[in-house]
């Protein structure tokens, strides 16, 4: 605590206590009765005797005032900071005595020390901080202070860049803004944080997300700017942004494609219908008119020609279900999987009979969904099942399901003759086919269309097989 009260003593030649005012009891807790022939020095820290000894005798013949920061000791223990007073009083005979006037200015020194300690952290921390930061002045803008790390990150000496303006740091382009920017001390506002361009000593632009705070800087109203290089980031982001314009370009351009190939799919193979039934229809009018009269080899291109206009109209009908695929004017609906199973056992069922086949199948689901095109994935997975059954065996197809956290993952399962694993990734190719049609009957389409279906509402298909031991087919759904 600050006492406004001095203690004034009156000490005779050998410096022993003559008077003490009342101070003395309520600043130092001293009687000042009991003092009284004591040494004003046995209250003196030891470390600073000798000196204030020293600098009072080399005065003590002249009427001088002698001034000291001195420590003295507190009736408590304590030891207290004073400013001392100490004027000696002469006579021609030599020194009469000295009157001290001493002040307590403990707290006061407490806090100067605690500030001096407070402005040493501060130096420290701003001088070695990672973090680039400079201080410059309102009014002249310029930079009056900075940390290693700042200079390295504009390219500097510390002599170049305290003769900058933070107008200097700015790029060419940018410099108009300032005028627009308000940098006065009333308008920047406590704590203002920004992102601004600067260009470095090389003429590197960068940016920087920059924080201020006002300060006093030797009672210089300044700012301390704290500086964080984004540069990479700006980048990364303006090309990502860039990136995914022209990603959307991209699919904008995709969709618009495929649309265009979905409308001439189905427009060409709506039109070819009608010449192929032509084709078909005189052929057979040839056949049936004038059969007596053909040879075999007459009759045998006949056969061929209507069996390749019969395969046409399978590819037609294919590339019809294909185009439209993502066409669909159902509405969802619940639909139970095992019933759908039952109507596909049932199309199927000439075949099941003539293989001896059989179909089982876990507890389905039942799901909300479109009935035609899961129609579509069921029957086209066993009907593939069941056409590339082993010969020596009675097909066995199992259907199959897993109830996963965010889809279903369906299984069809077989004990057929397999696909050589070099061409696991061709059988969803359309047109692509592993075996002649003489051997097996088809367009090569059925798989690409499972798996146009199947990606349309949002699943994945793929395959697993080992020859003559069978496939399985897999396929999720999201629920």
């Amino acid at each position: 605590m600050e006492f406004s009260t001095d203690i004034i003593s009156i000490l005779d030649a050998n410096f022993c206590f003559t008077y003490t005012s009342p101070a003395m009891h309520s600043v130092m807790g001293y009687d000042g009765q009991k003092l009284l022939g004591r040494n004003f020095f046995e209250f003196t820290h030891p470390d600073e005797k000798a000196q204030a000894l020293h600098k009072i005798e080399s005065v003590a013949l002249q009427q001088k005032l002698f001034f000291s920061m001195l420590t003295l000791r507190h009736a408590n223990g304590e030891w207290r900071s004073t400013e001392t007073t100490i004027v000696n009083k002469l006579q021609q005979s030599g020194i009469l005595g000295y009157v001290v006037n001493s002040r307590d200015i403990t707290e006061r020194k407490i806090a100067e020390d605690e500030l001096h300690n407070a402005k040493e952290i501060y130096v420290s921390l701003f001088d070695n901080s990672p973090a680039p930061m400079f201080v410059w002045a309102f009014g002249s803008l310029k930079i009056i202070d900075c940390n290693e790390a700042a200079l390295a990150l504009y390219g500097y000496t510390k002599s170049e860049f305290l003769q900058l303006s933070i107008r200097d740091i700015r790029p060419e382009e940018d410099k108009p803004l300032i005028d627009k920017e308000t940098v006065s001390i009333e308008a920047y506002g406590k704590t203002n944080r920004k992102v601004w361009r600067h260009q470095k000593k090389d003429g590197t632009i960068m940016f920087l997300d920059i924080t201020g705070n006002i300060i006093k800087y030797n009672s210089i109203d300044a700012a301390l700017v704290v500086l964080l290089n984004i540069t990479d980031k700006i980048i990364a982001a303006q090309e990502s942004t860039a990136l995914n314009e022209s990603l959307q370009v991209q699919a904008k351009n995709l969709e618009d494609s495929n649309q265009a190939l979905e409308q001439f799919a189905y427009v060409a193979s709506h039109d070819l219908q009608e010449p192929l039934r032509m084709v078909t229809g005189f052929l057979s009018q040839l056949n049936n008119k004038y059969n007596h009269v053909l040879d075999e080899k007459g009759k045998s291109y006949i056969h061929f020609a209507v069996d390749g206009a019969k395969r046409m109209r399978e590819i037609i009908n294919g590339l019809l279900n294909y185009s439209k695929v993502n066409k669909t004017e159902e509405t969802p609906e619940a639909i139970n999987l095992n019933k759908l199973v039952d109507e596909i056992k049932f199309l199927l069922a000439e075949e099941i009979k003539s293989k001896a086949a059989v179909i089982t199948l876990d507890d389905l689901p039942s799901i909300m969904g479109y009935k035609t095109p899961l129609l579509q994935i069921f029957q086209n997975t066993i009907g593939n099942a069941l056409k590339y059954a082993n010969a020596s065996l009675a097909p066995v197809v199992h259907v199959g399901v897993v109830n996963e956290q965010t889809q279903w993952v369906f299984s069809i399962a077989d004990n057929g003759i397999g696909i050589p694993q070099e061409y696991l990734d061709h059988v969803f190719v359309i047109f692509k086919r592993l075996h002649t049609k003489e051997a097996y009957p088809g367009t090569g389409m059925g798989l690409a269309i499972t798996k146009k279906i199947i990606e349309h509402l949002g699943g994945k298909i793929w395959v697993t097989s080992s020859l003559n031991v069978g496939t399985t087919f897999y396929f999720s759904i999201p629920k």
